[in-house]
C-alpha cells in the first residue's frame, strides 16, 4: 500500500511505480484480508491498514457524473493517452465489487 492508501501494479522492489496503473480493485482486495487478519489477531494495524485503503478507495468514486450509469462506481485506474484524446479513465467492476464488500464487512465490524 502506498502512504494515500493506493495500490499501483508492477510496483518494482525499490518501490518505484508508473505515473499511470493504479489498481484500486486490488487495495479494495487488500482491505477485505486485513479485516479478516484483524478478525483473528486484534491488531489495530490491519484495521487502520483497511481504513486507509477504503478511503483511497472513496477518493477515486464517481460522484457528480454526466453519465449516470457511472455513479457510484469506483475508478479502477487512470490509463496513459497514448498520444489520442480518449477517456483516460479505466472503469473495471471489480473495483466496485471489492469496495462494496470491503465498505459492508467495515460497517458490521
Amino acid at each position: 500500500m502506498r502512504t494515500d492508501g493506493g495500490m499501483f501494479r508492477n510496483t518494482s522492489r525499490d518501490f518505484r511505480t508508473a505515473s499511470f496503473g493504479q489498481e484500486t480493485s486490488g487495495i479494495a482486495c487488500a482491505a477485505i484480508l486485513w479485516q479478516d487478519l484483524y478478525k483473528e489477531t486484534k491488531e489495530e494495524r490491519w484495521m487502520a491498514a483497511a481504513q486507509k485503503a477504503l478511503n483511497y478507495c472513496l477518493t477515486m468514486q464517481f460522484r457528480e457524473v454526466q453519465d449516470a450509469s457511472l455513479k457510484g462506481a469506483i475508478l479502477e485506474r487512470v490509463a496513459a493517452p497514448n498520444g489520442t484524446d480518449r477517456s483516460p479513465y479505466y472503469v473495471r467492476d471489480l473495483a466496485t465489487i471489492f469496495f462494496v464488500q470491503a465498505a459492508s464487512r467495515m460497517l458490521l465490524a
